[in-house]
């Protein structure tokens, strides 16, 4: 994803994840995001990054708490 984002030409995007502390998958999934957007020379904003446990309703509810936020950048991409 990090990688295909980058390619359009995307430089800020945020994240949604699983509970990195409880899952070794989740982990390494976002271990492998930001390496690949580093290729890029992309670094990934704390702020866009998004914790939640990754049933539909739990993710769609936060994801829209944070975009409500109205003192950040919108990412381009999430």
């Amino acid at each position: 994803a990090a990688e295909y984002l980058s390619g359009l030409g995307h430089k800020r995007m945020m994240i949604l994840r699983g509970m990195v502390r409880e899952s070794t998958s989740c982990r390494f999934r976002m271990e492998g995001f930001q390496q690949t957007l580093s290729i890029y020379g992309i670094e990934l904003e704390a702020e866009n990054i998004i914790e939640s446990h990754l049933d539909m309703n739990a993710a769609y509810e936060a994801s829209v708490e944070r975009l409500k936020n109205r003192d950040m950048r919108l990412p381009s991409a999430v």
